[in-house]
């Protein structure tokens, strides 16, 4: 699975899509997309970033085939 988050304005519009942070390991993140996007909306502006690339995480789970 690959974790893609949505932060909609007060019109329902889509203001920002994607990445959580920029790194999936969180002692190694320097730039917290997701945080950045809601405060920005709050304050009535629009985010610096609109869409950023979402990376798959390291949920593993046994699967199988029929």
């Amino acid at each position: 699975f690959t974790p893609e988050f949505f932060v909609l304005t007060k019109d329902h519009k889509i203001a920002y899509l994607g990445a959580m942070d920029d790194k999936t390991k969180a002692d190694e993140v320097k730039e917290r997309y997701l945080e950045a996007a809601v405060d920005a909306v709050l304050r009535g502006d629009k985010p610096a970033r609109g869409e950023t690339v979402a990376h798959g995480c390291l949920i593993r789970y046994r699967r199988t085939r029929d």
